[in-house]
């Protein structure tokens, strides 16, 4: 390798550590404002999709906005308030800064704030934070994934004869057939918080993360966290989530539908429930 290459592997190393340095202060700066808010929520409305809204998501966002716009003007951002900020650039910032808005609402102590860079539709940079708990879940792409300062475990741990599920509970009309499937196999967990549900993963603290009903801005930095821990993200039909497919600024109003586990976790649970 001469010169020149080792030094723009430098140059791309070193922009890569700035985004994730960056992306972690803007998550905590975040999280303080609605650990703050937290137990007395402003002016809820209910959106045309029936979730809830919040003065604080909305101030939130603009925060996370107004940081990503003054230090990396040329980046395209998608959020869940206010929508997309196209860019001629492959930088994508992809955000939620409430994510769990139902919890916050009813005064439950559990949501976070979702932030991730994508370049060529592929998450490269991803942190998830949990203002009440202060758990800081984060990763960069080829850099591994992290629990505050610890790494996550790359490995499996022992599979039980019952695997424990995240999955979303508000279906609309008929029950997918696979979700049969779970429910009468596997045990069910739902915290209310997608991003949360995918680092649960990561931390093995669950088995696997099945949703047909977020958002991009909602698994795109928890899935570069479980894939940086050793997990695969996939769709329903078992094939790599990402890059994506289409361009990041088409998902303003698409729905994903994911599969999220530790790798011999989640061909088990291709071969049990998906590939019938």
């Amino acid at each position: 390798m001469d010169v020149l290459q080792r030094k723009g592997i430098t140059l791309i190393e070193n922009a890569l550590k700035d985004f994730y340095e960056f992306a972690i202060r803007i998550s905590k700066e975040a999280g303080k404002l609605n650990h703050t808010s937290f137990g007395n929520p402003k002016s809820i409305q209910t959106k045309k999709d029936d979730s809830l809204v919040t003065e604080t998501d909305k101030q939130s966002e603009i925060l996370v906005r107004d940081r990503i716009s003054q230090t990396f003007p040329d980046h395209g951002i998608l959020g869940e308030e206010f929508g997309v900020k196209e860019s001629d650039t492959d930088y994508f910032w992809c955000i939620d800064p409430l994510d769990g808005t139902s919890n916050f609402v009813r005064g439950i102590p559990l949501f976070a704030v979702s932030i991730a860079l994508l370049y060529k539709n592929e998450p490269i940079v991803g942190v998830v934070y949990d203002p009440i708990n202060d758990y800081l879940f984060s990763a960069l792409k080829g850099g591994g994934a992290f629990l505050n300062k610890t790494p996550l475990n790359r490995t499996d741990r022992p599979l039980q004869s019952k695997l424990l599920f995240a999955v979303q509970s508000d279906f609309k009309g008929e029950i997918p057939k696979h979700m049969h499937q779970i429910l009468g196999k596997a045990k069910i967990r739902n915290v209310g918080v997608a991003s949360l549900h995918i680092c649960y993963v990561a931390a093995g603290w669950l088995d696997c993360y099945v949703d047909q009903k977020s958002s991009l801005w909602d698994i795109a930095a928890g899935s570069l966290i479980l894939t940086e821990a050793g997990g695969k993200i996939s769709n329903l039909s078992g094939e790599n989530f990402y890059p994506l497919r289409d361009d990041v600024a088409t998902y303003t109003e698409r729905k994903v539908h994911c599969i999220g586990a530790k790798h011999d976790t989640h061909q088990r649970v291709m071969r049990e429930f998906f590939l019938l």
